[in-house]
């Protein structure tokens, strides 16, 4: 990615090109966010931050040394590529967005096979 390309609204290329590896990167970030809840949060630092995706991509090029000191991230590497292209900050919304959609309808299907089972458990102890 050229200098040029990283302020560009819509850098050259019409969808992300992500490898298979890159691709589950993204899908296990965005279960790891939804998993902690905090897909709103999320959602909100990445709409704010996706300008400057390119800068920040950067920035974990200048603090990797550090990062893998302390860490050992196998996966550091390709996220830092993926986080080049401001398309795959909205790959990585969309995957969010998603996996949460998921999760609800499993929370909601959940609550209601649980009121079911209140429910059935009240009319056998209730006299006839």
């Amino acid at each position: 990615m050229s200098f040029k390309d990283a302020f560009a609204l819509h850098p050259e290329g019409d969808k992300p090109k992500l490898t298979e590896k890159q691709s589950e990167l993204l899908d296990k970030l965005a279960q790891k966010v939804v998993g902690y809840k905090m897909t709103v949060p999320a959602i909100m630092f990445l709409e704010t931050v996706k300008p400057l995706s390119y800068i920040g991509s950067q920035t974990m090029v200048f603090f990797e040394p550090m990062v893998k000191a302390v860490f050992s991230f196998a996966e550091y590497d390709d996220f830092r590529i993926i986080m080049e292209d401001r398309r795959n900050v909205e790959e990585l919304l969309t995957r969010i967005e998603r996996f949460d959609g998921e999760a609800l309808e499993k929370e909601k299907a959940t609550r209601k096979e649980s009121r079911l089972l209140r429910w059935f458990k009240r009319k056998k102890s209730s006299p006839s």
